[in-house]
């Protein structure tokens, strides 16, 4: 089997170098070296989740020793290359804005594998453009920016390479073209590459690097206000040059079951260390009202409003669609069935509601096996709804908390047609909450009550972890998350960066 492993420098890319990392595992590559370049941003917090349940070998750069930003870079790839050496037979050098894809294979390695006597294959840039989007999106980079340009747009004679880490030489030019033999450089079918400089005619037939350049507007804006008088100047001319919106491919698209999985571990990881960070905070704070009221910017420490009642109940219900149908997990795939027993190889998909947050529930398997919602940009196994009063009585509408997209049920074959992502609810995304009598609950806690219709504050959320012994289980951690105010949302997003954003 051929090995693969790729090597990643980045700085402050915390908005998507989670679904970056996905992408390539998810493509077959088995080890990620990833230095990281000191970001402000929550990058490395995200990178640290990540390691814990991704083959990354996690480094920083040294900017003390190197203070100049491209060789580091080339020192960065250089050392990837020599831990390579001898353990894998492909090195790919990729920035955070770069996708490899293999168009008619699913595995990287199988790709490369069709050149047994090449010592570096050259893929050629293909730069995506906004795809009209001005919002920074929930969802990957892939499944978002899919229109790009045509070869008119001469960058993306431009190349990123594949070496095998043994035969590389040791001189370095650019992050381009690598110190190969020129006869043991071939492109993506085979043929010897044709050099012009670290450039090469463009093909796109067999394999590509999908370029995300620009991405949203405001992702955009944000590259600028970062890299302004280094490399990138106050001005849209970078913008109108990479633009490009003039063809959208979908293709790329048909490898997103395979990344999926994926990312729903990475957050996962992001959650649960998001988790342990706020408790540590919170215990720091209980010690030092002082460090609390700077930390917060809190001028007093009133008494939070945790709701003291005992509230310990949770109601299992089954979600009945406007269908009258169940929902089901068949596979992989969240089906409509009209009974719990009337489809072979069918778990009941079922909701817990705890009595402390009647407006929220915990969707799940009855098995307690992975539930992928479609359409959730979460990818949780076990993703939370917010409830919402439908004008009939004992109706509900279940609208996701993080991205105010609701749950749908639309007509059609019984394995189809179940997704998050209706922006507005009508009868299709009507269900109805049936209590049942389970064995198989979920372990919720009591959380934070909001004192008033605009949420519960960061103090609250504190004060809360404060109280326990352990940091919050999943959970009961997200309910809380739901029940902060969106200004509320935006200081934890400052306390702990980067490992909250696919949450809030």
């Amino acid at each position: 089997m051929t090995t693969v492993a790729c090597v990643l420098f980045v700085k402050n890319e915390c908005t998507d170098i989670a679904g970056w990392i996905a992408w390539h595992l998810a493509l077959g590559v088995d080890r990620l070296f990833i230095y990281e370049d000191h970001s402000t941003d929550g990058t490395w917090e995200v990178l640290e989740a990540a390691a814990r349940v991704a083959p990354i070998t996690l480094l920083r750069t040294d900017p003390a020793t190197q203070p100049d930003f491209y060789w580091r870079q080339r020192d960065a790839f250089m050392d990837a290359a020599r831990r390579a050496r001898g353990v894998y037979d492909w090195l790919g050098f990729l920035d955070g804005d770069e996708y490899v894809y293999p168009r008619h294979f699913d595995r990287i390695g199988d790709f490369l594998a069709q050149f047994p006597d090449a010592w570096a294959v050259a893929l050629n840039w293909r730069i995506h453009g906004n795809s009209g989007r001005v919002v920074r999106p929930r969802e990957m980079a892939v499944e978002t920016f899919l229109s790009h340009g045509t070869e008119s747009l001469g960058d993306n004679v431009l190349v990123k390479s594949f070496v095998r880490p043994e035969h590389l030489g040791p001189n370095y030019t650019d992050p381009h073209r690598y110190d190969i033999p020129e006869e043991r450089y071939v492109d993506a079918r085979g043929a010897r590459v044709q050099w012009t400089g670290a450039t090469k005619a463009i093909d796109w037939r067999d394999a590509f690097v999908l370029h995300f350049v620009c991405r949203s507007m405001e992702q955009y804006i944000q590259r600028i206000r970062r890299r302004l008088n280094a490399d990138l100047g106050d001005s849209t001319a970078y913008w109108d040059h990479f633009n490009r919106n003039d063809v959208e491919d979908r293709e790329p698209l048909r490898l997103m079951p395979a990344v999926y999985p994926v990312l729903g571990r990475i957050y996962t990881a992001m959650l649960d260390a998001a988790s342990i960070r706020l408790h540590a905070v919170a215990r720091v704070m209980r010690d030092d009202p002082l460090l609390a009221a700077a930390l917060l910017d809190r001028p007093d420490l009133r008494t939070p409003s945790i709701d003291g009642r005992s509230q310990t109940s949770v109601r299992t219900v089954v979600l009945r669609t406007h269908h009258d149908t169940l929902l089901c997990l068949g596979g992989n795939r969240i089906v409509r069935d009209a009974t719990l027993d009337g489809l072979a190889g069918v778990v009941p998909v079922l909701g817990a509601i705890h009595a402390s947050t009647p407006d929220l529930i915990t969707v799940f398997a009855a098995d307690r096996g992975p539930l992928h919602l479609p359409g959730d940009s979460r990818h949780l196994d076990e993703p939370l709804l917010r409830i919402v009063p439908a004008s009939q009585p004992g109706r509900f509408f279940l609208r996701s908390t993080h991205a105010g997209r609701y749950l749908a049920a639309t007509p059609g074959s019984n394995d189809s047609g179940v997704a998050c992502d209706r922006g507005r609810a009508d009868l299709w995304e009507e269900f109805r909450l049936e209590p049942i009598q389970s064995t198989v609950t979920l372990g919720l806690s009591a959380i934070p009550a909001p004192v008033n219709a605009q949420g519960a504050t960061l103090l609250d959320l504190c004060a809360w972890a404060q109280t326990l012994q352990t940091p919050p289980r999943r959970g009961d951690f997200l309910r809380a998350l739901a029940n902060l105010s969106p200004i509320e949302r935006e200081r934890l997003d400052h306390l702990i960066p980067g490992l909250l954003l696919p949450f809030l």
